[in-house]
């Protein structure tokens, strides 16, 4: 982590004077970090008792020695994956003090914003258009966050395929781990395939009172079952 702070060169912007700007030499895009910091996390979704169930060391070695970026995903809408996202960022950045990043790529239901009461704008979709990161720290030092911007008539199309390979090129230059609320895998028209392959692996929410098996099967059809780097079981009764 001390290598990381040592690479990174800091100024102010002119134009914002209250926010800072981390651009290593081999950075692919600017990174804007705003001083001014949510100090606010939904407890109705972000919560110990649910981030305190992730754990790290049960990660494989090789993920251990790595910059990881995870996208995270379902079949179906309201089986809790921005729940287990934004859970598992807070796992990484709090439990395990990796510094972590927070992007909401769910282009028709965002939620990052609303759990960490920050402004949605600017976001990614000013990343997409700019080639530059405006990030916002959480309340937890090692957190940060990448809000959706403004969707208003905003849908990702091809052209925006090199911006987000550039984005997770640069965030993982400066975070440990990138974590994805991508939106839900069906209906497959709305689900960004292409985008997903630019993530490392993708988390899988299955919520064990809704998910059908029909709907995960339906899945394998449009994802590579090597794109899944594992799942997570949503909602599950206590074992007595």
């Amino acid at each position: 982590m001390d290598q990381i702070k040592e690479e990174l060169r800091v100024e102010q912007l002119p134009s914002k004077s209250n926010n800072s700007i981390w651009k290593p030499d081999q950075s692919l895009m600017p990174i804007v970090v705003s001083e001014t910091r949510s100090n606010f996390i939904d407890p109705k979704v972000v919560h110990q008792k649910y981030y305190n169930s992730f754990n790290y060391s049960k990660l494989p070695q090789e993920y251990k020695k790595m910059n990881l970026s995870l996208g995270v995903t379902s079949a179906r809408s309201g089986e809790g994956k921005t729940h287990i996202a934004a859970n598992l960022a807070t796992s990484f950045a709090v439990g395990y003090k990796k510094k972590t990043v927070l992007v909401d790529l769910n282009i028709k239901n965002p939620s990052i914003h609303k759990i960490f009461d920050i402004d949605p704008n600017p976001g990614l979709t000013h990343t997409l258009k700019n080639r530059e990161i405006q990030l916002t720290q959480s309340m937890h030092d090692q957190l940060y966050l990448l809000p959706i911007g403004d969707v208003n008539d905003y849908s990702l199309g091809l052209s925006d395929i090199l911006a987000i390979r550039d984005l997770i090129c640069t965030l993982e230059e400066q975070f440990d781990f990138i974590v994805v609320d991508m939106s839900p895998i069906l209906p497959i028209t709305e689900f960004p395939v292409l985008f997903a392959n630019e993530v490392d692996g993708l988390i899988t929410v299955v919520d064990s009172k809704t998910t059908k098996q029909s709907d995960m099967k339906e899945i394998f059809r449009h994802i590579n079952e090597d794109q899944i780097t594992g799942f997570v079981f949503n909602r599950m009764e206590p074992q007595s």
